[in-house]
């Protein structure tokens, strides 16, 4: 399983900088993105899901502390068990941001963060004004490099479409990069990437 973890981790960098050039070349090639100026950053109070070989990419270079690992395992939870509309409209802030609402792990962010981006003004794109929020989601993009997940996923020995809220996967992968553990791995619960949460 260390192989498979240590593979994983280093294939991950490469695959990140094509998702980005992808995305930049295709998707966004004509649209004025307005993420740069953004101090509000309520795209991040979502709800995120992730693969777990994501985390472990994450993981390999920001650990969870062991006393984060509870009430992160607790957050995520509620992310997984909740409504994708009415996570965002409670508005907590993502685990990786910072004081000045600027990501702790942008250079190592999941893939759904990758290719997300807006093309309306900073400051409506809060829950308040939903119906003003203009979306750019790659969705091919994603959905190829969710392919890809899906045959790591296998290799773990877990369902291909095996997903999970962000906070309670990174505490999952920082665990496991500690102590591979198969029994560990295969006693947690997983959500589903192509219907994970409902949207209203």
């Amino acid at each position: 399983m260390k192989k498979l973890l240590d593979k994983i981790v280093r294939e991950m960098a490469p695959l990140n900088h094509l998702t980005d050039e992808s995305v930049v070349k295709g998707a966004l090639a004509d649209t004025r993105v307005q993420c740069a100026r953004c101090t509000a950053a309520h795209c991040c109070s979502q709800a995120t899901l992730i693969f777990l070989p994501e985390a472990f990419y994450i993981a390999n270079k920001y650990p969870v502390p062991p006393e984060l690992w509870a009430p992160w395992i607790v957050l995520g939870t509620t992310m997984e068990q909740s409504r994708r509309d009415d996570y965002f409209g409670q508005n907590i802030s993502c685990v990786y941001l910072d004081n000045d609402k600027r990501c702790n792990i942008y250079d190592r962010r999941p893939s759904c963060c990758r290719v997300y981006f807006t093309a309306c003004e900073p400051a409506l794109c809060s829950p308040h004004h939903r119906e003003s929020i203009l979306v750019m989601n790659a969705t091919n993009f994603h959905r190829q490099w969710a392919e890809l997940m899906m045959v790591y996923n296998v290799g773990l020995g877990i369902v291909p479409q095996a997903v999970g809220a962000l906070p309670r996967m990174m505490v999952i992968a920082t665990k496991l990069l500690e102590r591979p553990s198969q029994k560990y791995l295969h006693d947690q619960i997983w959500l589903d990437f192509d219907g994970p949460l409902a949207t209203s």
